[in-house]
């Protein structure tokens, strides 16, 4: 992707634009450096440790064997071009309406806007008279700990050679971070989801959680329990706070539990046993005027479908049905 500097003036000023309803103007001065932007895909474990990547890369150098002239020794080489007159666009009438015409001015194609040619018996047969030609220049990416996601990386002069500059334009790479299966980054903290069971939670567990950097991470909940929706935190144990002198942020563990589907009458009995009893009912419970209800487990599937059932009789029954309408005596 490039980024012109001089291209909204073009448009603006002597442009494709700027002609219109007027004379020929000459052409805005030479080229301005161009700013190439590369993205790189990078994995959350590099921007983690940090690391050094050799990114592919070509760019355009100017011709060797002719010096950047697209012109062979000892030829005419490059001449004005006669259908521009050296200005690289030309005046058209454009139609705008029965018998309405308008001037716009257009790129010459004749010499693609450059205001000069070449006659094919004297171009360069290195660059075909393009006058520069593609190198391949990897680029060596040093990501630091901490860098992430859209983070930028400027290479000056490693871009586009132009022959009309002194100087090759610059290269920015820019970080593409791939998600990662077991972290979310949020700013400098990873955050990760784990499910435990409900033995788990109550009375605790152990687990490993393995690092981005390689190492093991043993995770203790023995001393507490853990509920549905808690978070726990592990200080420090983040991501690397860029530039920040080896400070991280932190690891935040979410945790999810998984109840059993059925327990066993034993199992039962021993939860009752040991667990805080449930509520009594009110005191003015009166059972010979309570209707007694069991509920039953059903799939989501079967609810959905019974669900859709109802609708579509509803809507049946509203089309077909009788409508009954209060008449005035």
């Amino acid at each position: 992707m490039f980024m012109d500097e001089d291209m909204l003036a073009q448009m603006m000023g002597g442009g494709m634009m700027g002609g219109m309803m007027g004379g020929m103007g000459r052409r805005g001065g030479p080229p301005r450096r161009r700013v190439k932007e590369v993205p790189v895909p990078v994995t959350l474990a590099q921007c983690y440790t940090g690391c050094q990547v050799s990114v592919p890369h070509t760019r355009k150098v100017l011709c060797s064997k002719c010096k950047g002239k697209g012109a062979k020794a000892g030829s005419a080489g490059m001449q004005t071009c006669r259908d521009c007159r050296g200005q690289g666009a030309v005046i058209r009438l454009m139609q705008i309406g029965p018998g309405m015409a308008q001037q716009v001015q257009a790129q010459c194609d004749a010499c693609c806007g450059t205001g000069n040619v070449i006659k094919d018996k004297d171009k360069c047969p290195a660059c075909n008279g393009g006058r520069m030609v593609d190198q391949e220049s990897p680029l060596e990416l040093q990501i630091e700990p901490g860098m992430g996601h859209g983070q930028e990386i400027q290479f000056s002069g490693q871009g586009d050679m132009h022959p009309e500059l002194p100087q090759p334009g610059n290269v920015v790479v820019v970080l593409q971070c791939e998600k990662n299966s077991l972290f979310v980054r949020d700013g400098d903290d990873l955050v990760m989801k784990k499910t435990i069971t409900l033995a788990e939670s109550l009375c605790g567990t152990k687990f490993i959680v393995p690092q981005l950097d390689g190492r093991k991470l043993l995770i203790d909940t023995t001393q507490e329990v853990i509920k549905t929706g808690d978070s726990r935190t592990v200080i420090g144990e983040g991501m690397p706070i860029h530039q920040s002198g080896g400070k991280k942020g932190n690891l935040v563990i979410n945790f999810e539990i998984t109840f059993p589907e059925t327990l066993s009458e034993s199992c039962i009995a021993a939860l009752k046993s040991v667990l805080p009893p449930p509520p009594e009912l009110e005191a003015d419970f009166d059972r010979a005027e309570a209707e007694e209800c069991h509920v039953e487990r059903q799939p989501m599937e079967r609810l959905k479908e019974e669900a859709k059932k109802a609708e579509d009789l509803d809507d049946d029954e509203g089309q077909g049905g009788h409508t009954v309408q209060c008449g005035t005596q």
